[in-house]
């Protein structure tokens, strides 16, 4: 559905990279697709790259550069990303990652899922922890294991060191550089000190040791650290000598490297300032360029899927309907809440993680929520509406349905707190209103306040529920905030101004509005000061 949806953007002309002809590659002129990767990794991001590489192969592209810039960001849009960019080395294109200044977090294990790693001289790459969405802190252990290892592998299927990309991943992977002369010449590897003991016997010491960090709740915790230290720097084992040059990451630390460092020890293939440079070092003479970059289409869909932007829609969507029901109902601020929601769904439905299915629970939801606000009942309906509604938001954040491994389950584990809070903000936001915007003189403009007397003609609905004006009764169906209410020997449908009361509580009727007759908790007169 999304490839439909890009090729159709493509042929409405929203795509603005178009290939040129192309006579093959004659005189040794090299195809090169050039790739501006900004931003953070998302779904946008996934659904450029995997328009660009379509194109790259239909263009019969020799060469493919991912010109990089990037802070990071979704495990799952990464591993979609690289799934495409082995898919690109499967039809022969060399790939090739080209950092221009940040390649840290989901970045970097995009860069060495490349070929060739190339940097500018001021970039940095590293820093690769796996966050929990929610919290923002370090993931738990399960969804550290399996991005080490994811990373790892991408590194050692270019020849690159994998524990060095375990330890951008895990802060608890200390690695050693080892120099060995063998018979054929001076070889570096990165190590373990569980390596070097299994390869070498060389045990060293190890010193545990006690660092204090700052925990969760903000109070300084002790952590235990084990630290490896060697008594000498060289050793000569079965004949070789074995040199314990460095150490490259201690243990409680995120291996980040300079681009010079990264050069060094076998991350990055080399330093290049410009894409002549590059080109250059890979042995391009004469290459034919094709840059591409996000369409405007692809931006502003780019900007409405970045979380903030999203979370926002969700909150305009919720106040707004909320205002309609409970403070201004006919004034159509509920279409307001609509579009907001026409838009967050349109957005993820164009990269490919929301479907009908998706828009069918939320919409269904909502109208079990209708029903449980205007026929008050035991709650049942009203809780299975915000359960369709919150399961409808989540899968529209994420391109899979049933999670397959940790990395899946912290994304529904954020996706749920994200959109259980932009939800929950509109909902504060609605008690604010309900208290002040009647006296803010700018927004109560939205909302008659004007009077309809019965001497100027203006008659209630109906003369038996004008007497009920200014009545006491108490409360016989808890308002939720719609209910009702035993008013002498009759029981009226009512509705509070928002606030939800309990069995037995007494109220007082304040006004009748139209069909609607409202009521107020009377409160004891301790409450009242």
């Amino acid at each position: 559905m999304r490839r439909l949806i890009l090729c159709l953007a493509v042929f409405l002309g929203l795509a603005g990279a178009i290939s040129p002809a192309d006579d093959g590659e004659e005189g040794g002129v090299t195809r090169v697709y050039v790739l501006s990767v900004e931003g953070e990794v998302g779904p946008s991001m996934e659904a450029f790259i995997d328009r660009a590489i379509d194109q790259a192969i239909r263009g019969d592209a020799d060469v493919i550069v991912l010109s990089l810039d990037t802070p990071g960001g979704s495990v799952g849009s990464l591993k979609e990303i690289v799934a495409r960019i082995e898919e690109a080395e499967d039809e022969g294109i060399r790939t090739v990652a080209y950092v221009l200044d940040w390649g840290a977090s989901a970045g970097v294990i995009m860069a060495i899922s490349c070929r060739d790693v190339y940097v500018r001289s001021e970039a940095t790459i590293g820093a690769a922890a796996p966050l929990d969405a929610a919290t923002g802190e370090a993931s738990g252990e399960k969804v550290v294991s399996f991005f080490r290892e994811y990373a790892k592998g991408r590194a050692e299927k270019h020849g690159r060191p994998g524990n060095l990309a375990k330890a951008m991943v895990d802060k608890d992977t200390e690695v050693w550089q080892v120099v060995v002369n063998e018979p054929d010449g001076e070889k570096r590897y990165y190590l373990t000190p569980d390596e070097i003991r299994e390869l070498f016997g060389i045990l060293g010491e190890r010193h545990h040791e006690v660092e204090e960090v700052k925990g969760e709740d903000g109070k300084i915790i002790e952590v235990p650290r084990v630290r490896q230290s060697y008594d000498q720097i060289t050793y000569t084992v079965e004949g070789k000598t074995v040199t314990i040059a460095k150490q490259i990451n201690a243990p409680g630390k995120i291996l980040t490297l300079s681009a010079r460092e990264a050069v060094e020890y076998g991350m990055a293939d080399g330093i290049a300032e410009n894409r002549d440079e590059l080109y250059e070092k890979l042995g391009i003479s004469k290459p034919r360029e094709v840059v591409l970059g996000p369409t405007w289409a692809e931006g502003i869909v780019a900007f409405l899927n970045h979380p903030i932007v999203a979370g926002l829609l969700l909150t305009i969507f919720s106040a707004c309907v909320l205002i309609e029901i409970y403070h201004a109902p006919g004034l159509g601020v509920a279409l307001v809440g609509l579009a907001a929601l026409a838009l967050f769904f349109t957005s993820h439905f164009v990269v490919g993680t929301a479907s009908v299915l998706d828009i069918a629970l939320v919409a269904i939801g909502i109208v079990l929520l209708m029903v449980e606000i205007f026929t008050p009942g035991f709650g049942v309906i009203g809780v299975s509406g915000i359960v369709l509604v919150l399961l409808g938001l989540v899968l529209a954040f994420q391109d899979f349905s049933v999670p397959e491994d940790s990395t899946d389950w912290t994304a529904v584990v954020g996706n749920l707190f994200r959109v259980t809070v932009s939800l929950a903000f509109g909902v504060i936001l609605i008690g604010i209103s309900l208290r002040y915007i009647p006296q803010t003189g700018a927004l109560n403009r939205l909302v008659s306040s004007a009077t309809m007397p019965p001497s100027e003609g203006y008659k209630v609905a109906r003369p038996d529920e004008a007497e009920l004006l200014g009545r006491t009764g108490r409360v016989a169906n808890r308002l939720r905030p719609a209910g009702k209410v035993e008013i002498g020997d009759r029981l009226v449908d009512v509705v509070s101004r928002g606030e939800w009361i309990d069995v037995g509580v007494e109220v007082k009727v304040v006004a009748i509005e139209g069909p609607r007759i409202v009521v107020e908790r009377i409160r004891p007169p301790d409450e009242r000061a």
